[in-house]
């Protein structure tokens, strides 16, 4: 940060010797004074025309001297009481000059944080992100987790941060994907510092590879090995680089799962892979805990759902609570009067007593076991019954466009396998006064031709077909 301090500077006139004393605050001229009396005045100005002279060319110095100093200021950032001497916000090396892995100065990143982005607070920062985040998956039809990144089936280069942003800046995107995340020609891309991925609350912009860092990272479940557990284990969460989640994968509802954590310990570059952007709830206390989980309060965390909802954590949150929340398709309720944690839990699918294994070898055939039905995550009906008092979508929208609306408002995952994209792409209205999200779902599909069923896991959408009997 540039010193704006109090400066006098002395400079002498080039044409009589005078000292010219220039007062300088804030970056700016504010006293220009002449020094003459303990100089005698030479010979070629003791006329009134020479003084006429000497003050005409004084007058042109200080004019290119007060050019010079508008110029040479006309960046630099007018300082509010807060930032007078005393009081001095403390920043990290990132702000000062960060240096990258070779000791070379890094591109400067503070041009490319507005001042609107700033000051937002965190709850807004994570409602930016999480439309990021589903920008990303309307486009690609699953969760950002890197492997989109992924290179002649090599491992992802990069993380889902890295990702998302890349498909945010698809028009002028730096990022060279063939190369890995800290090769110096991505330089250009990864030191910039992305505020709507770092916590107003906290200090340190930059982590221990000193790069650009962030405060949020995605949940991958809970365990040190949920990122590597298949899509319906009960203790997945949402990111994982070793799967790829759509939204109906998340069975508990993404008004009942986490998307995103803060992060207060373990920083990293936000292009990273690994534990800079990713998180698994792993260790209690959850919250400014082992895990390096938080958001900068003493006994509170602010966490973004996979609904877009941002929601207060408190240590006296039990547990098992948590960890349903970071589990994505546990069937775990979030009232401790059901029984069950994610954390014990072995199979998303009870399995059945296998029998005992046929003596008579020419019938000694394999046998299958028998599955019970999965449990509900949660009542599909009882979410369909919120009232709507006045839904209005009277420019026309593509039918997938609409569903993934309706979806998210109510929380409820859909299965549109049976529609094709023809069907998808078709433009509707839909506009109803005094009803349900159910009543939702039936305006619109009766309007399209389609209709619903409500099956325990998701809302089926398919074509209507004729019942009618010969």
């Amino acid at each position: 940060m540039k010193d704006l301090g109090p400066r006098d500077r002395t400079i002498p006139c080039p044409n009589c010797a005078a000292k010219i004393h220039l007062h300088i605050e804030g970056g700016q001229l504010l006293n220009v004074s002449l020094e003459t009396e303990a100089l005698p005045l030479p010979t070629s100005v003791q006329s009134p025309a020479s003084f006429r002279l000497l003050f005409g060319i004084l007058g042109t110095l200080v004019a290119a001297v007060l050019i010079y100093f508008a110029t040479s200021t006309k960046s630099a950032p007018v300082l509010s009481e807060s930032d007078q001497p005393g009081e001095v916000t403390e920043r990290s090396e990132l702000d000062e000059n960060p240096l990258d892995t070779n000791g070379q100065a890094s591109p400067a990143t503070d041009e490319d944080v507005s001042p609107a982005e700033e000051e937002l607070s965190i709850t807004q920062r994570l409602i930016v992100i999480h439309g990021l985040v589903q920008e990303y998956r309307q486009q690609n039809g699953v969760y950002p987790n890197g492997k989109m990144l992924e290179v002649d089936g090599e491992p992802a280069r990069f993380s889902w941060v890295a990702e998302v942003m890349r498909t945010a800046e698809r028009e002028g995107s730096l990022m060279a994907q063939r190369r890995a995340w800290d090769d110096p020609v991505n330089d250009a891309f990864v030191r910039r510092r992305l505020e709507k991925f770092q916590n107003p609350e906290i200090n340190q912009l930059a982590g221990e590879d000193r790069y650009p860092t962030t405060h949020f990272a995605g949940v991958t479940g809970v365990g040190a090995d949920s990122e590597k557990l298949p899509l319906r284990h009960p203790r997945a969460g949402i990111f994982s680089p070793y799967r790829e989640t759509t939204i109906a994968d998340v069975l508990d509802g993404t008004a009942n799962t986490i998307m995103l954590v803060g992060v207060q310990a373990d920083y990293g570059s936000w292009a990273r892979p690994g534990s800079a952007t990713l998180r698994a709830f792993t260790a209690e206390p959850y919250i400014n805990g082992p895990d390096g989980m938080g958001t900068g309060q003493p006994d509170s965390m602010q966490v973004l759902m996979a609904d877009g909802s941002v929601r207060t954590l408190s240590q006296k949150t039990s547990p098992v609570i948590a960890r349903r929340m970071a589990a994505m398709a546990d069937g775990l309720t979030l009232s401790l009067e059901m029984e069950g944690d994610p954390l014990t839990m072995k199979s998303a699918v009870a399995v059945a007593p296998v029998p005992p294994e046929k003596k008579d070898p020419e019938v000694d055939l394999p046998i299958e076991p028998m599955l019970a039905e999965d449990p509900p995550p949660f009542d599909i009906e009882e979410s369909l019954s919120q009232k709507i008092r006045s839904y209005r979508l009277e420019q026309p929208k593509p039918l997938r466009v609409i569903l993934n609306e309706l979806q998210e408002i109510s929380g409820v995952p859909m299965d549109l396998s049976a529609l094709d994209e023809a069907i998808l792409d078709r433009e509707s209205t839909l506009v109803a006064e005094e009803t349900t999200l159910k009543g939702l779902f039936e305006e619109l599909a009766s309007s399209q031709g389609l209709e619903i069923e409500l099956k325990p896991f998701a809302i089926v959408v398919r074509e209507k077909t004729d019942s009618r009997e010969e």
